[in-house]
């Protein structure tokens, strides 16, 4: 299965959630400073992120799937 998003610009960053219970998310650091939240189960945008001012320098989930933490210059 492929799936294909449209993100704005570059992708700098992403990081795969590592619990794939109802969600299988995966977030994307884009060009525009926002992180967007992609659902590879059902091929949607889960959310968008915004207010991050620089490029992002890295992503991760915390493993509870509670937490997403950016980092951003």
């Amino acid at each position: 299965m492929v799936i294909n998003f449209k993100l704005p610009g570059k992708v700098y960053r992403t990081a795969m959630s590592p619990l794939a219970t109802s969600h299988m998310l995966i977030a994307a650091g884009t060009e525009d400073v926002q992180v967007r939240l992609c659902d590879i189960a059902s091929g949607a945008f889960a959310h968008t992120l915004s207010g991050h001012r620089g490029m992002f320098t890295s992503l991760w989930f915390v493993i509870c799937l509670v937490f997403l933490c950016i980092c951003a210059v």
